[in-house]
């Protein structure tokens, strides 16, 4: 018996580490943004395009919605993104940073994302967090 309670005392936090980090669900309601997520995989479907699989999608009261077609880089806390917008006119590079509550996105070079505001265009915040649903 405590054999078996030495490899589970090993083995959980193995487990805990190996679950993914930049997959899942995100939000942030002061902006009203969405945001889903798969760094790992190509597998959140592409609003308007069904067939078409992306690393994640950046919705909510924005110009359109953000596509993650490209990962410039991923380690342990810290990826960036290439994200189009659903125009593929506006590209610019995302870093997505872990927080205890969920991630941080970091707008670090190309197009301002913009969001909609009393049915205005307004520039984002260069920092927006998400909380992990």
């Amino acid at each position: 018996m405590k054999k078996l309670l030495f490899v589970f005392a090993c083995l959980m936090p193995m487990t805990l580490m190996a679950q993914p980090q930049f997959k899942g669900y995100f939000i942030n309601n002061e902006l009203n943004l969405r945001l889903t997520l798969d760094l790992y995989e190509q597998t959140v479907s592409q609003p308007q395009f069904d067939e078409e699989k992306c690393f994640g999608v950046l919705e909510g009261a924005l110009n359109g919605h953000w596509v993650f077609l490209k990962i410039e880089s991923l380690d342990e806390t810290v990826a960036v993104v290439r994200a189009v917008s659903d125009s593929g006119i506006e590209a610019q590079s995302l870093e997505l940073k872990l927080t205890e509550e969920g991630i941080e996105i970091k707008q670090v070079k190309g197009a301002n994302i913009r969001g909609v505001k009393n049915r205005k265009y307004v520039k984002l915040p260069k920092n927006i967090s998400f909380k992990r649903r």
